[in-house]
């Protein structure tokens, strides 16, 4: 296995490689698929999933639609790549489109309340269930009982009437004007993969297991209209939770929507518990065992898996629909989520039912400037925590109108450092090669306390109970506390337990993994089955810590028996916990100078038959309970010049050290006594380390790594660096003056605004991100044509010397006029995405002072609307206004020197001077801002930079006679050409097409790029 291991890790196969979503959202073309394909190839990546997303024109699952499949799989084969499916247009997963909730059996259903004074006030709408007599205190309840004749019953003062009843959810746009699916309803599950998964397996069934991996399902649930007081449901509910549970739900509806005096209800854990069985059998269990039919695996992620409360609402146990996924999955959106609650959730499922692959859904919401060390801190800490393949979020087919504002940045050819990507591509091939593999060892299960919030939360309000709350708090704190203190474990669901865990002396296994520890958080309620394993595990022996008091409710019900089982287990508090479970079950210890544990490591370890991996990543700053808040990734700044690891491992042989980076492995000064592995690292800012333990030979070996402090030699000059760009300068256009059937509206408006406005006028919907698609409207002849014009105005202080362009989404549907002369659209290139066009703009039809150009349209609801226009060229721009090009800049944000707009790569150059005759050199660049940076001096190889350190080693490319140049490349990116730009924040926690509609300031947001400070020439002490 390691000879094999090995191999993959010098030349990493597509497995291994992350696989993006497609989005398909356009008119598709396989002429250009392909072609796309290759260029992923090119970029390293392992294959894609071809994924319907707002914009595509392609009739969804019909023939052109499959033509289009099966010319991507035939070239990912060629290429030996992976072709994955994706079960839905758009998302959540499940109306196929609206193909299934067409038939109203199928839609989603939702329960009401309806609180009367009398009868006659009820709307009537909906399907009745039953009728209650109640008496409230504002939202508490003090009373109630059911009653069959609402009309007859006589309330007592302050008494009030309650109809529950359920009705379909709403239709909705983002539905293609239909529901969501009734996730409950196996016949309605059952349906969609009729529609979606049987017409895969007719068309390319015979690539599936092969070519053709897996499907994904995207964020399915059983409540996507979460309101303020709607529940989910479905009309089986009340038949099967009298079979399951003994007892009318009907008589205890109240109990759902209404906070009470007995904070836990057994009705509200009973009928969550339901909601999640039905759930997870319909759904998971249904599209699972079809993927396991069909040799596929299903892989994805549920909506709403980060919280306690949210879970509840959405899904009711993430955990449990994982159990019937193939390859179990998590949704990682924008970087300042630290949700390693999530990825632990899914990972512990997969590893005690033996699941190897686990996927994440990542780099989503994080915008154009989200540079590659994003992608590599998010990735480390993911694979340290146990996920293995990444799906990016996301690559584009098109930025056809509102795709390009699909939650940016496309991590395609639409990004100009698409061709570097590979550099992240095969660090991250490298590592999966060596850590998909083996057994993860983790000694300590926590009881998973979800089931504690089912029993207490009332109503699917946004805002949750203080209880509730200090719920999820303890949730994110006792996973923090462990994690900080380098102990590793995995979460027990409750109901998974009592089918696969069972106490075998000293040990508790769960499935396939076992553990020495366990860890009970304070719950509100604990199952019978999960105490009674407890019990047996502590009789034999086992080492049980529990935090707070027992709980006071077995099964929801009030009972003492918990606190008599308890009294076996060992009491902990949050400051002696991880003391605790350290004597029992600590594998590793990774500490500082101080000998306390380093806080913002974590690790994984694991074992094959003849080889130990260790990875760990440092993720920069310690862990908070803000954890979907965290700071940028730029701006976590720790670093660890010098950490002790020591492992508790029998002998298993020698330590190397493999680099991911480029592929080396190096020494590892290491000793092994009692029972203990003991060596030295250090970690710089979001730095990582992969060590490997064997007998077996690994190849050539390298000396160890050092930590070195260089000083600094020389401080290179802020001003007179030569520039060299990629593309032309830009200046953005989007804000116009327009007219309508020869009308004048007042003032310069956004060009979004502007045509939310025209569809307004047409009596159309605006457009957006939630719209009905495209193939699904109907292509009728207009009813409604406007004569819009737009003019567009701008400054010339200095006429460009040479001819510009003017980059714009489907010219063919205008009349486009420079200062009065209409350009020619007989011959056009592209800029940044093929549908941008550039129209040439010969110099001589611009003028100092103003300029104005004309864009008119005979506008109608079938087009695909207005957007931004860009003017392309060599020329400077300062304060909307063109000036003369730049030939120099000086160290600092280079939006501020002539280039606010600029999109592409930017090389900056200038001589070193002189420099010692002897001593080895390297430039570090402190201060900069964009993706990545590459360094060459002399016309030599670039080095390339993607993360931190931003330092190369020079020495082999110097003269040292004084004529010695340096090249830095800042590789770029759209964000200051696209967007978003009038948010009141530079960097949005979240950026998707709502961003790119907002308007709350009226100057552009841009941001900071290139080198901001001096580079420094250093050299070794």
């Amino acid at each position: 296995m390691l000879n094999e291991q090995m191999k993959q890790f010098k030349s990493p196969g597509p497995d291994f490689r992350g696989a993006p979503f497609w989005a398909w959202n356009a008119k598709l073309e396989p002429e250009e698929l392909i072609r796309q394909i290759r260029l992923m190839k090119e970029m390293g990546l392992g294959g894609f999933f071809m994924h319907a997303r707002v914009g595509l024109n392609t009739e969804y699952l019909g023939k052109e639609w499959f033509e289009c499949v099966k010319a991507c799989i035939a070239e990912a084969e060629k290429l030996g790549m992976n072709a994955w499916l994706y079960d839905e247009d758009r998302w959540p997963s499940g109306a196929a489109g609206s193909f299934v909730t067409r038939e109203d059996r199928f839609k989603q259903k939702e329960l009401y309340p309806e609180l009367l004074e009398n009868m006659e006030q009820s709307c009537g709408e909906g399907n009745t269930l039953a009728w209650y007599a109640v008496r409230l205190d504002g939202m508490k309840m003090i009373s109630f009982h059911r009653i069959e004749n609402p009309s007859e019953t006589v309330l007592p003062p302050g008494g009030k009437l309650l109809r529950c009843c359920w009705r379909y959810a709403e239709k909705s746009s983002w539905f293609n004007g239909e529901t969501y699916l009734d996730t409950m309803n196996e016949d309605a599950v059952k349906r969609f993969v009729e529609v979606t998964h049987e017409a895969y397996r007719r068309e390319i069934g015979g690539k599936f297991g092969k070519t053709v991996p897996g499907i994904f399902t995207d964020e399915p649930c059983y409540n996507h209209h979460a309101g303020a007081m709607n529940l989910p449901w479905t009309v089986s509910i009340p038949e099967r939770f009298q079979e399951k549970y003994g007892y009318d739900l009907l008589d205890f509806l109240p109990e759902l929507f209404f906070e009470s005096d007995q904070e836990v209800s057994r009705t509200r854990w009973n009928y969550y518990d339901l909601l999640t069985s039905l759930f997870v059998n319909a759904f998971s269990r249904t599209i699972g065992e079809w993927c396991g039919r069909n040799h596929m695996k299903m892989t994805g992620h549920v909506l709403a898996e980060d919280s306690l409360s949210s879970q509840t609402v959405c899904v009711g146990s993430a955990m449990r629909f994982y159990e019937f996924m193939q390859a179990p999955g998590i949704d990682l959106l924008t970087e300042h989520w630290n949700i390693f609650n999530t990825a632990k959730q899914c990972v512990s499922v997969a590893r005690q039912l033996g699941r190897k692959t686990r996927l994440s859904e990542t780099y989503g919401c994080t915008g154009w400037d989200f540079p590659f060390a994003g992608h590599k801190a998010l990735g480390d800490w993911q694979l340290a925590l146990g996920i293995n393949l990444r799906c990016q979020h996301l690559a584009w087919y098109s930025m056809s109108a509102e795709a390009k504002r699909d939650y940016p940045a496309s991590i395609s050819y639409q990004s100009p450092w698409f061709r570097r990507y590979r550099s992240v591509e095969d660090y991250f091939g490298r590592l999966g090669s060596i850590i998909a593999e083996g057994e993860e060892i983790r000694d300590i299960l926590m009881i998973h306390p979800i089931e504690s919030c089912w029993s207490i939360r009332y109503r699917a309000a946004e805002e949750v109970t203080e209880e509730i709350r200090k719920l999820d708090s303890e949730f994110i704190g006792a996973t923090n506390r462990l994690l900080s203190e380098n102990l590793d474990f995995d979460y027990g669901d409750e109901e998974l337990l009592s089918r696969y865990a069972s106490a075998d002396g000293e040990l508790f296994k769960v499935g396939q993994a076992q553990y020495k520890a366990v860890l009970i958080p304070e719950l509100k309620t604990i199952r019978s089955t999960t105490l009674k394993l407890l019990d047996a595990f502590a009789d034999q022996g086992g080492k049980i810590c529990c935090l707070g008091k027992a709980p006071e409710y077995v099964d929801a019900v009030r009972s003492d028996e918990a606190k008599k089982v308890f009294a076996k287990f060992q009491p902990v508090t949050r400051e002696n916990d991880t003391e605790e479970l350290s004597k029992t079950a600590r594998r590793v210890s990774m500490t500082g100078p101080d000998g306390t544990q380093v806080k913002p490591l974590l690790y994984r370890l694991a074992e094959t038959e003849d080889a130990v991996s260790l990875f760990i990543c440092n993720v920069g700053i310690e862990f908070s309970d803000h954890y979907m808040a965290e700071c940028l990734v730029r701006d976590r700044k720790l670093s660890f010049p010098s950490v002790d690891v020591t492992l508790e491992l029998p002998e298993c042989g020698q330590i190397y050290e493999l680099d991911p980076a480029d592929g080396t492995i190096h020494a590892v000064e290491a000793r092994y006594e009692n029972g203990q592995y003991h060596f030295h690292t250090f970690f710089e800012e979001l730095g990582s380390r992969l060590f490997l333990i064997t007998k077996e030979p690994v190849g050539d070996v390298l000396p160890a790594k050092k930590h070195t402090a260089d000083r600094i030699l020389k401080t290179l000059s802020v001003d007179g660096w030569h520039v060299r760009r990629e593309e032309s300068n830009v200046l953005v256009l989007d804000h116009a003056a327009y007219s309508v059937n020869g009308r004048k509206h007042s003032g310069r408006s956004y060009i979004l605004k502007i045509d939310d406005e025209l569809r307004e006028m047409l009596g159309k919907a605006p457009r957006g991100g939630a719209m009905v698609q495209p193939w699904l409207r109907e292509q009728h002849a207009p009813e409604k044509t406007l004569d819009a014009v737009l003019e567009y105005e701008f400054e010339c202080e200095s006429v460009p010397a040479e001819d510009c362009r003017l980059a714009v989404e489907h010219p063919e549907l205008y009349s486009i006029k420079v200062n009065g002369v209409e350009l020619n659209q007989s011959r056009t290139d592209w800029w940044v995405d093929i549908v941008l066009r550039c129209l040439p703009v010969p110099a001589r039809l611009l003028k100092k002072g103003k300029n104005v150009i004309t864009v008119a349209s005979k506008y109608h609801e079938n087009l695909p609307g207005l957007e931004a226009i860009f003017l392309l060229g060599e020329f400077g721009v300062r304060n909307e206004v063109l000036i003369s090009l730049p030939q120099t800049l000086s160290c600092g944000d280079w939006c501020e020197q002539g280039f606010p707009y600029y999109a592409g790569n930017l090389t900056y150059e200038r001589k070193l001077g002189e420099l010692p005759p002897s001593g080895r050199i390297s430039v570090n660049v402190p201060e900069w801002r964009g993706v990545a940076l590459g360094i060459s001096v002399n016309g030599g190889d670039e080095i390339f930079l993607p993360w931190q350190p931003y330092k190369a080693d020079i020495t082999d490319q110097l003269r040292r006679d004084g004529s010695d140049r340096i090249e830095i490349k800042v590789y770029g990116h759209r964000r200051n050409a696209f967007g978003p730009f009038y948010l009141k924040e530079k960097w949005p926690q979240w950026t998707g097409p709502a961003q790119f509609k907002m308007y709350e300031v009226t100057e552009r947001q841009l941001v900071p790029c290139g080198l901001i400070g001096a580079p420094l020439l250093e050299t070794e002490e």
